[in-house]
């Protein structure tokens, strides 16, 4: 073990008794943090060859506490725990040997679940441990969404993580840094940097009620209703005098005469605390780790081995990163494959199988995350013939577009239903048609290839024709399609629909054939080119969800036989010109000159101001310092996902009080802006 003193990396594999022994003579008291993930005694048996009955004696060589000469490691401390369970008495000697690898200043965290959170906590409150008095706290960890269903109707949801320090004199955490763009010296303070502090308190006495006169124009403030100032009379008069308090110049209606500076050098910390629940996010579950362990996996697979040397994949195909997250595969000669693309042989229905099984996925990823919001999902399958879809001589009529979709459709939602994290309201969803996967698609078609109308093909024991169910269905009872209550989300059509029909919920497109005009392309397209709606009909637009939001929400996804991107382009290039002279950035001279107007309820404006160059840059500097705007001059990604509602509110928390009855005006400017990068073309 001389490579110890060398190396800055260790990693032992064996027993973890055996390896915090080994640890001791070379790393005792020089560790800052140790984290340990226990098993958990959770009923089943654990296989550790401790032997639970020793003497003192044997407890000082389990623990390592003396070398090979006998001499010993850590302070005598002959206080050995004895308690009541194989698996605190397995955890004992281990977390003793933790401990002395520890510095004075060092902290350990231990993983645990529900079986044993109370039983850990008393070993190490124990003194022979870390004591009581060095308990720092625990964090709760979430490790799923739901699980299966239980005895008792309770879902365990968390973990915990127990937090002992070596020395609780000795440790501070901390969290993140705060946020100190948000302070400024704009009447050069010698003090340095600041922040409006807010004046009042909920509680007070006489000595915190009184009057405060601006000496600058007369104007008079007084503590809000029901409220106190948040400090003394004696204390307000040297705070003027040391400049923490900052009398305004002008004083509008309903605006507070002066300022009480918050400096930054009056923080107490450059950083926030450490919350016991940051760890509840679902970023932390197990799940969302073992998705990314297995994206890290998996390289080095030689392709062309693994296939029985299939020539094809000959050239370089070995496997040099896989990610679950974006779905795709690449491979040492460049070669990048997504999921559902092929490389090599394949037939023309192997090509479509995998457009609808694509068109399916696409769907139910979308239909989940929308399903939430009240807004059902459709998809569009245009094809090239229709006898692939409704094959009269076919026993059930069923073409093979319809056979392939319904295996597909079954084969996928069982898979998606495996999920446990899967919303309870959308998992009965599913599930209601999982063995009817007829019902959930519909066919529209003027005529079939052998001339026949829709309405001429009557199934026995029907009144009427599948047909003119669907045809009725989609073209004239649009309503009904956009109800969760209705099955159909699938519609197969021979035409791009032009006889009228419009959704505004088909959020895919397969082009099950060839769509070599770009009329064609743009008929197809713009079946999808419409702001959705949810279940009470309220039309998913900025208005409803936000500039950004409403970008994300409505995205329509083409799985196409051939090339659209150059087709994309070129209407986004159309798109780009349409708006071509709307402001590019959101920069002080986006509010410069303009006349902003404050209006009542009743569309009276109330009043008005024009933008000078300087009431331009503060207006822009208050933006930018509460996140509103990005250093690209763009709005932010969270300002973007706000509602209006929130926009306005986020606005109005910036801006100083000058220009709070301006707040609507100034968020039409901000919003004016057009970002070419947020709507990014993905081909």
């Amino acid at each position: 073990m001389n490579t110890f003193k060398d190396s800055e990396n260790l990693f032992i594999t064996g027993d973890n008794l055996e390896a915090l022994k080994l640890l001791q003579e070379s790393y005792l008291g020089k560790i800052d943090m140790i984290y340990i993930d226990p098993p958990y005694n959770t009923g089943k048996d654990f296989v550790y060859h401790d032997n639970f009955k020793s003497t003192q004696k044997d407890t000082d060589v389990a623990e390592g506490s003396v070398d090979e000469d006998g001499n010993r490691l850590v302070k005598n401390e002959k206080n050995s725990g004895r308690y009541h369970s194989d698996w605190l008495s397995m955890m004992y000697p281990r977390l003793k040997l933790a401990r002395n690898l520890l510095s004075d200043s060092g902290v350990i965290f231990v993983s645990i679940d529900e079986n044993e959170i109370g039983n850990l906590k008393m070993l190490l409150d124990a003194p022979t441990l870390f004591g009581e008095v060095n308990y720092v706290g625990d964090i709760v960890r979430k490790t799923r969404s739901s699980a299966n269903d239980s005895g008792t109707g309770f879902n365990q949801q968390h973990e915990y993580v127990l937090i002992y320090a070596k020395s609780i004199s000795a440790i501070l955490l901390h969290g993140e840094e705060k946020n100190k763009l948000n302070y400024k010296n704009p009447d050069a303070d010698p003090l340095g940097r600041w922040i409006s502090d807010n004046p009042s308190a909920r509680s007070g006495g006489p000595n915190s009620s009184f009057k405060i006169t601006n000496p600058k124009n007369g104007h008079v403030d007084e503590p809000p209703a029901g409220r106190y100032w948040a400090f003394s009379k004696a204390t307000f008069d040297e705070w003027v005098v040391s400049g923490k308090v900052l009398f305004k110049n002008n004083v509008k209606d309903g605006q507070r005469g002066f300022i009480i500076k918050k400096y930054l050098s009056e923080l107490k910390s450059s950083f926030n605390t450490v919350n016991s629940l940051f760890g509840s996010d679902n970023e932390y579950m197990n799940q969302v780790a073992t998705k990314y362990v297995r994206d890290e996996l998996f390289k080095g697979d030689n392709i062309y081995q693994l296939s029985g040397e299939v020539e094809s994949y000959k050239a370089g195909f070995v496997v040099s990163a896989i990610n679950a997250t974006n779905q795709f595969v690449e491979f040492t000669n460049g070669i990048k494959l997504h999921v559902g693309e092929v490389i090599g042989n394949a037939n023309d229905d192997d090509l479509r199988r995998i457009q609808i099984r694509e068109t399916i996925n696409s769907h139910l990823s979308k239909e989940a995350s929308l399903f939430k919001r009240g807004i059902k999902t459709l998809s569009l399958f245009f094809i090239d013939e229709v006898v692939k879809y409704k094959d009269y001589d076919a026993v059930d009529d069923k073409g093979a577009y319809a056979l392939m979709f319904e295996e597909e459709y079954e084969s996928i939602v069982r898979d998606r239903l495996t999920d446990t994290l899967l919303d309870p309201a959308y998992r009965t969803y599913l599930e209601r048609e999982i063995n009817t996967p007829d019902k959930v698609h519909a066919g529209y078609f003027s005529v079939d290839k052998k001339g026949k109308s829709i309405d001429s093909k009557i199934k026995r024991g029907s009144e009427a024709s599948d047909d003119i169910s669907a045809y009725g269905l989609i073209m004239k009872n649009k309503e009904r399609l956009l109800s969760f209550d209705e099955p159909v989300r699938f519609i197969f059509s021979h035409s791009a629909l032009k006889e009228g029909w419009d959704n505004p919920n088909v959020f895919q497109i397969a082009t099950l054939r060839q769509s070599s005009s770009d009329i064609k392309k743009r008929q197809e397209i713009g079946r999808g080119l419409r702001l959705s709606v949810n279940q009470n009909g309220d039309r998913q637009d900025a208005q409803s969800l936000g500039e950004g939001e409403v970008q994300q929400v409505n995205v329509i996804t083409v799985i196409a036989n051939e090339s659209y991107e150059n087709f994309a382009r070129d209407l986004q290039s159309e798109l780009a010109e349409a708006v071509k002279n709307r402001p590019k950035f959101v920069e002080p001279k986006l509010f410069e000159g303009r006349e902003l107007v404050a209006k009542n309820a009743s569309d009276q404006t109330v009043s008005s101001m024009t933008v000078d160059n300087a009431q331009a840059a503060e207006i822009w500097a208050s933006l930018k310092a509460n996140g509103i705007i990005t250093k690209e001059k763009q709005t932010s990604d969270s300002y973007k996902e706000m509602s209006v509602d929130e926009q306005i509110a986020a606005i109005k928390a910036s801006l100083d009080d000058d220009y709070q009855a301006y707040v609507l005006p100034i968020q039409e400017l901000v919003n004016s802006v057009y970002d070419p990068q947020s709507v990014p073309i993905e081909p």
